[in-house]
């Protein structure tokens, strides 16, 4: 099993695929991570998981919590529901 660590960045295209290539693999991805994780599947048959860690200050960013924000549309529970502490 391989585990893939990553910090996620949340800005306004947050969820938009950049094209990344491993060796000589291309693929479409929204983070290195989980192009890596899609690498190690299909070319090598590995087993992934990938954990992508995101600061809360990120979920608090007001810049990035526009009307139009993906974020708003993936969360809709109340903030407090998001935090587990």
């Amino acid at each position: 099993m391989i585990y893939i660590y990553q910090f996620g960045r949340l800005e306004k295209n947050f969820y938009e695929n950049v094209r990344f290539r491993v060796n000589n693999y291309e693929v479409g991805s929204p983070l290195s991570s989980l192009a890596l994780g899609k690498y190690f599947k299909e070319v090598d048959k590995k087993e992934v998981k990938n954990v992508i860690l995101y600061p809360i200050s990120l979920f608090l960013n007001l810049n990035v919590l526009d009307n139009d924000s993906k974020v708003i549309q993936i969360h809709k529970e109340p903030l407090h529901e998001l935090i587990r502490i």
